[in-house]
């Protein structure tokens, strides 16, 4: 298999960190999501997944665990759902696993919204604490 170059961007206060890799085919977006130009933020991001769909993928997992986003962010991570709903209309099994705070419940119901507007993806919902061995698990990409 052809493998592309990572995405990779370090998180920031107004940004998540962000790990794209076609070799482990994991696609990571965790932290605050509130950039002051969320289309400059996630444009990259977009034309990864556009260029990654066009290999030949199996599988692929989105890992999303954002702990508070703007709505500039909330359309593009929809439209990221989208493209990677496309990928999978292209043959691969893609499954988006949100992360969130048992606590905070609004960041599941914008899970499951995300769900219900994108029903081809299929969800996994996972509850962790800030004590949890998430970040640990989570950030292992190799």
């Amino acid at each position: 298999m052809i493998y592309m170059k990572p995405l990779f961007k370090m998180q920031t206060e107004t940004t998540p960190y962000t790990s794209f890799d076609s070799k482990t085919k994991k696609f990571i977006l965790s932290g605050r999501s509130i950039p002051d130009d969320a289309e400059e933020f996630y444009k990259p991001i977009i034309n990864w997944v556009d260029a990654f769909s066009r290999l030949i993928c199996d599988q692929a997992e989105l890992i999303l665990n954002i702990d508070f986003l703007n709505i500039s962010s909330s359309k593009r991570l929809l439209y990221l759902l989208y493209k990677i709903k496309d990928m999978q209309s292209s043959g691969a099994n893609v499954n988006v696993v949100w992360y969130f705070d048992p606590i905070d419940t609004d960041m599941l119901e914008i899970g499951k919204d995300y769900q219900s507007m994108v029903p081809e993806l299929k969800f996994e919902f996972i509850g962790h604490s800030e004590d949890s061995t998430f970040y640990k698990k989570i950030l292992k990409v190799g």
